[in-house]
């Protein structure tokens, strides 16, 4: 396994990508050495060699044989590679199936111009197909730009922004002999010159140049005792029609066909994998309502981009600015506050802080929401407190174990923010509070199994089990948690809950994964 780079003060960009592709056992042997050259039509002053080779002693798929190391070299450079597991790719035996190999295109730095890929058709062979397709800058392959098929053209040009841009290569082998008694026509190399034995011509026909023609000029007929003999020239693969369409799959369709002398073949035509994409909900409005992009494309790339919107229960933060003035009959009170927020309620709106004066210093009285602590703190007499407070902390909730028995979907906890005085008047944090509300979407459940008390815990709205809490704090202080992904819990034998086998959904995963690390916090 090779690789090879030249650089030097050349103006146009080459990438050489060598194919080299060696069948199992059950074909005959075929090697195709195949190229693509790549030119970038800008100024940079690079000419650069990739070399892509099989590795003929490793046949089940990829190994670690089958890579080489990837190095840039020093200023300008192009390449275009095709990786696995973060390596490029060197492939070894070439399986009797369909082969798709992903490609990317790179230029540093980012240049702008013209992209020419070409090669030569001919070096296909009679025993290969090739389809390149273009997915422009979408790194995961699947909105496709264009197709291209490399054995009727030798060349595809695209202009780019100097991105990554990201192609695939689906080579087929087509499997076929000389004597399997199908003539496969000239594009496979077969004509009554080279494959008598599938083409050969008609009785009163002869081979001229691959072609059968009539040896006398025209319709040739039988002499002697009188009566004609027309001989009709073997059937020639004229016109297909379509039998059948595949589903899409990376990119192509495929799509069954039959000449009119009963000959079938494959095509394959460039196709998008159908589906949805959801974006992200935005948030909650005030008339209960939100909205999120929903973009759908077809199996013919058409895609089209809509707005969902959902049901949601609004709930207002509020968010209070006061000014605060000097202490004043033991209090230093909020003055001219503003709910940011237009919630309409007070809730939440800052109350006065407890102070004491004693000649020229004022002290003020501190509430550590999350220490639970209280300290005085002296401030600066006939200073005007300037609070500037943080981001709210997450949703502490504080009963653990019980407010998790009693769960129907909201927690009710506190949330807090570190305020300091801009103005200095105090020296140290306040730290302000709000009620808030935890959303844990579980359901909690007392049961008796194998004649013990568990509290279990359901995910909401299913019988999927996350959790079993064995608590023991009366009799030795702790308490036990078993998580469970997926399991089941039907009856309250001694048998422990088990898979069931579910294909979790990533999102449904995550959702999952969430809940119980809400739990787990509860709990500690």
């Amino acid at each position: 396994m090779q690789k090879k780079r030249v650089i030097s003060e050349c103006k146009t960009l080459q990438v050489l990508f060598v194919f080299v592709l060696i069948f199992s056992a059950n074909f005959a042997r075929a090697e195709l050495d195949f190229s693509i050259n790549s030119k970038l039509d800008s100024s940079n002053g690079f000419d650069t060699d990739f070399y892509l080779q099989t590795d003929p002693a490793a046949s089940n798929g990829f190994d670690t044989l089958d890579f080489e190391q990837q190095s840039f070299p020093s200023g300008n450079y192009s390449f275009l590679t095709s990786t696995v597991s973060g390596r490029n790719l060197i492939l070894d035996a070439f399986p009797s199936s369909n082969r798709t190999v992903f490609l990317v295109y790179r230029v540093s730095p980012p240049s702008l111009g013209n992209l020419a890929l070409s090669w030569a058709s001919s070096a296909l062979g009679y025993h290969y197909d090739s389809l390149l397709n273009d997915y422009g800058n979408d790194s995961g392959y699947t909105n496709l730009v264009s197709s291209k098929d490399m054995n009727s053209f030798s060349s595809y040009s695209v202009a780019t922004s100097g991105a990554a841009r990201y192609f695939s290569l689906r080579v087929t082998y087509v499997n076929f002999s000389c004597g399997d008694g199908t003539c496969n026509g000239a594009r496979r190399g077969e004509d009554c010159s080279s494959c008598s034995a599938d083409c050969g011509c008609s009785l009163g026909l002869t081979c001229s140049g691959g072609s059968c023609i009539n040896a006398s000029g025209g319709t040739n007929t039988g002499g002697g005792g009188g009566g004609g003999d027309t001989t009709t020239p073997k059937c020639i693969d004229s016109s297909w029609s379509t039998q059948s369409i595949g589903s899409c799959s990376y990119g192509q369709k495929p799509i069954s066909q039959i000449s009119n002398c009963g000959n079938t073949r494959t095509t394959y035509e460039a196709c998008c994998d159908a589906g949805t994409v959801y974006g992200d909900w935005s948030a909650c409005s005030r008339s209960n309502t939100r909205t999120r992009n929903v973009q759908q494309t077809s199996e013919n790339c058409q895609v089209t981009d809509s707005i969902e919107t959902g049901s949601c229960t609004y709930q207002c933060s509020e968010s209070w600015s006061c000014d605060w003035g000097s202490c004043q009959n033991g209090f230093i009170s909020p003055t001219n506050c503003v709910e940011r927020n237009n919630c309409g309620t007070q809730d939440n709106k800052p109350t006065p802080i407890t102070c004491t004066q004693e000649g020229n210093v004022t002290q003020v009285l501190v509430s550590g929401i999350s220490a639970g602590e209280q300290s005085i703190l002296p401030a600066v007499q006939n200073c005007s407190i300037n609070f500037i407070c943080g981001e709210w902390s997450s949703c502490n909730v504080k009963n653990g174990m019980e407010d998790i028995k009693n769960a129907q979907g909201n927690l009710d906890g506190a949330k807090s923010r570190k305020c300091d005085d801009a103005n200095s008047c105090i020296n140290a944090p306040y730290y302000e509070q709000q009620k808030c509300s935890l959303k844990l979407f579980i359901t909690p459940k007392q049961e008796t199994v194998c004649g013990q008390q568990y509290l279990d815990i359901y995910e909401q709205g299913t019988d999927y089990l996350l959790a079993r809490i064995k608590d023991d704090r009366p009799a030795k202080g702790t308490f036990s948690v078993q998580f469970i992904l997926g399991g089941k819990s039907r009856d309250n034998s001694c048998n422990p809950p088990v898979s069931d086998g579910y294909n979790y959904t990533t999102l449904e995963a995550i959702m999952s994964y969430t809940n119980l690390r809400k739990l787990w916090g509860i709990l500690q």
